[in-house]
């Protein structure tokens, strides 16, 4: 008997190891070009669970994590807050395995002709600048970064430097209208704080823990005013792949 189990153990865990997202496509897009993304999706997965599974809208201007609620064992409803303004847009999965993400899809959402290895590249080599950190953002976002700061609609901060502690102007606050996500209030702030976009929605997370629904990173209000994070906070999350994966562990 305890052969048995022990052996029942063992193929309860390689099954674990290896789960995978074995089909994922679009069943109904639920919206058009300008509008909020909305859709229905097949999904063949042995995970037990959405968590390690990750869907997001990419286009020319950021990417937008979205929101996953299961329909049936076989569909799931994905939705977001961001218009989708960029006809090249694609949806981008990932599935959590061995102490990381791994992309498994990419899905053009509006050119079912376009093969995913031009979508992946359209997005990557030829749309990306990469930074110091190694991470990439794309050239709109970087020019948003610009004109946000040439309007006045952003505080523009002085890079850290390296000699003597520096501390944040108590009234500094970030640009934000209500209906922005955080990844796109947190993309604008990459070329002053030299993180990645993920470190810097943490930064801003930490820094105003009563501006978010239920405390949740995923529910930022729609009439929260933001502080800017302290360079303390900042330096938290200057590696990339650790803060890519500490937000994609936040509920």
């Amino acid at each position: 008997m305890k052969r048995i189990i022990l052996a029942l153990a063992g193929i309860f865990m390689l099954t674990s190891a290896h789960a995978q997202v074995s089909h994922v496509s679009i069943n109904k897009r639920l919206f058009e070009l300008g509008q909020h993304p909305s859709l229905k999706l097949n999904l063949v997965s042995s995970h037990n669970s959405l968590k390690k599974v990750q869907f997001s809208v990419r286009q020319a201007d950021g990417e937008e994590r979205l929101l996953s609620e299961p329909i049936t064992g076989f569909m799931v409803q994905v939705s977001g807050i961001d218009d989708v303004t960029d006809k090249n847009a694609v949806l981008v999965v990932k599935e959590y395995r061995i102490n990381r993400w791994y992309q498994v899809k990419v899905i053009s959402l509006f050119n079912e002709s376009m093969p995913e290895s031009a979508m992946d590249r359209h997005y990557t080599a030829d749309r990306l600048t990469p930074t110091k950190q190694g991470t990439q953002v794309s050239n709109a976002v970087l020019a948003d970064n610009k004109l946000a700061v040439a309007l006045g609609w952003t505080e523009d901060p002085k890079p850290l430097k390296s000699s003597g502690p520096v501390t944040e102007p108590q009234d500094c606050q970030l640009a934000f209208n209500g209906k922005e996500s955080l990844w796109r209030v947190a993309n604008r702030q990459l070329s002053a704080w030299k993180v990645s976009p993920y470190g810097a929605m943490l930064a801003i997370f930490e820094a105003n823990p009563n501006a978010f629904n239920q405390q949740s990173i995923h529910g930022l209000k729609a009439d929260a005013i933001l502080r800017c994070p302290t360079p303390a906070m900042l330096e938290k999350y200057r590696d990339p792949g650790a803060s890519e994966q500490q937000f994609s562990a936040m509920k």
